[in-house]
């Protein structure tokens, strides 16, 4: 059975100084994934990096780690922090440089010099990923709303109702933070104090107090929590 999600577009972020190589990973890319979405458009960019600002969400970005006049690296960590993006892929012809890189977190690596071999696996990740995309859906005042669960970026819970934080805007449901989550028990939620939950996904840093996350947003973390939070964390990183 052919997989087909449609309703939403794909939006994609491709940065190469190699305009040759920018056009055939947009059309492999477009080929593959005009499939499972309803439309996929792309940013391309092949100059000018150091002039650019970022304010589109992406689904995916693909970053040349060794540009003609910027780092690579540098442009994909202010992606993220923006937290405009989670799945960075990084292509390179230098796989020295992948080691630079591992800083962003990045979600995959191409090698120029196997990037037929790499283009394939990336696509088995990324289509077992979208066959396991999640649909909530919330209810508050007798309004029903779907959202999906990976654009959560943390849970507050308040007078009996769950606050829902998203890059894009907050929304509300009656169910406590506990049962949200034992409904996602294999999500990269963790709660981090009594009143709060967090995607991993969007987790910039965090010290002994406190977690910074994607969006410019601080959260205390609560002491009874922390040995939770660095646990769930440093299986995160193992994933």
């Amino acid at each position: 059975m052919s997989l087909k999600l449609g309703g939403r577009n794909m939006n994609i972020l491709i940065l190469d100084d190699n305009e040759a190589f920018a056009d055939r990973i947009r059309d492999d890319l477009y080929y593959h994934f005009s499939g499972l979405w309803d439309r996929t458009y792309f940013d391309r960019y092949t100059k000018d990096f150091s002039q650019l600002t970022f304010s589109q969400k992406y689904d995916m970005a693909f970053f040349d780690i060794d540009l003609c006049d910027e780092d690579g690296i540098r442009l994909a960590k202010e992606l993220k922090q923006l937290g405009l993006c989670k799945k960075i892929i990084f292509v390179t012809a230098h796989a020295h440089l992948v080691y630079d890189s591992l800083a962003v977190r990045p979600y995959f690596f191409i090698r120029k010099n196997e990037y037929q071999n790499d283009l394939k696996i990336l696509f088995s990740l990324l289509d077992d990923e979208f066959r396991e995309k999640t649909l909530l859906t919330l209810k508050y005042h007798g309004n029903k709303q779907v959202i999906q669960l990976e654009d959560i970026v943390y849970l507050e819970t308040m007078d009996h109702v769950l606050d829902i934080h998203t890059l894009t805007g907050a929304y509300k449901d009656y169910r406590l933070l506990k049962d949200f989550l034992m409904d996602v028990p294999d999500s990269n939620f963790v709660q981090i104090h009594k009143s709060y939950a967090i995607n991993l996904d969007y987790l910039l840093s965090y010290n002994s107090t406190e977690v910074n996350l994607a969006g410019n947003v601080t959260i205390t973390i609560g002491r009874f929590y922390k040995k939770q939070f660095i646990q769930k964390y440093q299986e995160y990183l193992l994933k």
